[in-house]
């Protein structure tokens, strides 16, 4: 059972932290399944991959700006 009055340590953080936003773990995440991919595919496949991930962030990038004018 925790103690609730247990003072803060003076070398304990006093905030959070940071963690990565959405997209940028989404990115991340789907850079290391390209990557892991990309060992399985020729030159094109891979080209062809990378642009249709490029394609989606692109989209979901302006269609977030478009919400935010309604």
């Amino acid at each position: 059972m925790p103690r609730v009055n247990r003072k803060k340590e003076s070398n304990m953080a006093t905030s959070p932290l940071k963690k990565k936003s959405a997209m940028d773990s989404f990115v991340e995440r789907f850079s290391e399944i390209i990557e892991t991919g990309a060992q399985k595919m020729d030159a094109e496949q891979l080209r062809e991959s990378e642009k249709k991930f490029n394609d989606a962030i692109d989209r979901a990038v302006a269609n977030k700006q478009r919400r935010g004018t309604a």
